[in-house]
């Protein structure tokens, strides 16, 4: 069986995602599967569900004002609103609430330095990269830890890093559904959103997911890396063969780059059948306009696969959908 990987990225809209399949079919039979599907915390989108969004000041993006801050929680309510409506239209029992993190009643950004001048810069071209990306996430974990020691009671005075403050955000809201954000504030610059879920080989990594949103204003960015949060996948055809792999991968596979994206037969079929999927959308302007497909519904245990047509079930199948070359 040929071992797979994805990384399916868009700079030019800042989403971005990192994704580990295996075990289905491909038309020629070959195994793959989704890895995404029902994994890890965030298994379905279902029932009470949590979007714990953590705002971060880092050296290299703008700081977080009062005014951004009110930008920011618009979109992300617009998306929240979004996602329930798109639920209960499809007969889903879904109660998804976002809670931004606060400290003394007001929203606490968390002061963070990326070790790198930019969220791009960890992820396309510093060795360990990722690697780095994922202590940083650690570290502001147990800063928000300590601000709800102020305000729970029985939560731990140490934490290791996300594993531990997802499991303490499951006692507080009594839920096991625990998706986490961490918004960085670039209004402007071209920055990467970025959805790292569980086992992600580049880095080895096979911890809890969550998201780095870099644009902060857009509704649909918002509700698109959420979506991935709980094994949604990208439907576009990206190549960027300037995507090192690290070593370990190098030695294993011999290959120096990865090709990334959707296959273009599977890219066709869905710009033709549904135009306005969230998954595949590179405008992401306009979140009303955007669809929940029934292939993306499946990933996120919001469809049987029975109930899923054939046509869409032919996405499963690809067999140019994820290469190394």
């Amino acid at each position: 069986m040929k071992n797979l990987i994805t990384i399916s990225i868009v700079i030019l809209l800042s989403s971005c995602y990192i994704y580990h399949p295996y075990e289905t079919k491909s038309h020629d039979n070959r195994p793959i599967s989704i890895q995404g599907k029902s994994a890890n915390v965030c298994k379905e989108l279902k029932g009470n569900t949590i979007l714990y969004l953590i705002y971060v000041n880092d050296k290299s993006s703008k700081h977080w004002n009062n005014f951004d801050l009110e930008q920011s929680k618009n979109a992300i309510a617009k998306s929240e609103k979004w996602i329930n409506k798109e639920a209960n239209k499809n007969d889903v029992s879904l109660n998804l609430k976002v809670v931004h993190h606060s400290a003394e009643d007001s929203i606490k950004p968390i002061v963070a330095n990326l070790t790198y001048k930019s969220v791009n810069h960890h992820l396309f071209y510093a060795e360990k990269g990722i690697e780095k990306i994922h202590k940083w996430s650690n570290k502001i974990s147990k800063k928000v830890n300590y601000d709800l020691r102020k305000t729970h009671q029985n939560i731990p005075k140490e934490i290791k890093g996300r594993d531990d403050l997802i499991y303490n955000l499951r006692k507080i809201y009594k839920t096991d559904n625990i998706a986490l954000m961490f918004v960085l504030n670039n209004p402007i610059r071209e920055e990467s959103s970025v959805t790292f879920h569980n086992q992600n080989t580049f880095s080895n990594n096979n911890s809890s997911e969550y998201t780095i949103i870099s644009q902060s204003k857009k509704p649909a960015v918002f509700a698109h890396e959420f979506l991935h949060l709980f094994g949604a996948m990208d439907f576009y055809n990206v190549n960027y063969q300037h995507i090192k792999i690290d070593k370990k991968l190098r030695k294993k596979y011999g290959r120096k780059h990865a090709s990334v994206g959707a296959g273009s037969n599977n890219k066709t079929y869905i710009l033709r059948e549904h135009p306005n999927a969230i998954m595949k959308n590179i405008n992401l302007e306009v979140l009303d306009s955007l669809e929940i497909t029934p292939i993306t519904q499946y990933l996120i245990g919001w469809k049987t696969k029975e109930k899923v047509s054939i046509k869409d079930k032919e996405l499963m199948l690809f067999g140019d959908y994820i290469v190394l070359d």
